[in-house]
């Protein structure tokens, strides 16, 4: 019976969470991974788990990652 079914669903959101200390994240507020050089996150595992349409926020966060790689590149965007 349908009500009898149980359901469980995971989410990848959270998983890598941004902050300035290591110890309670996994990225920094850019998006660099604390003690990795050259290795960035930028997508929906560094928004905090939550009900609501995130394409835009984590389009935003990903647009600015890259701004953040092409800053520590040496990219002067021309």
């Amino acid at each position: 019976r349908a009500c009898d079914l149980a359901v469980y669903s995971t989410s990848p959101l959270g998983t890598c969470a941004m902050g300035d200390d290591p110890r309670s994240s996994a990225t920094d507020p850019r998006g660099r991974v604390h003690g990795v050089g050259g290795l960035y996150v930028a997508d929906a595992s560094l928004v905090p788990a939550c009900q609501v349409a995130l394409g835009a926020t984590v389009a935003a966060l990903a647009l600015g990652v890259a701004e953040g790689i092409a800053e520590d590149l040496g990219a002067d965007g021309a």
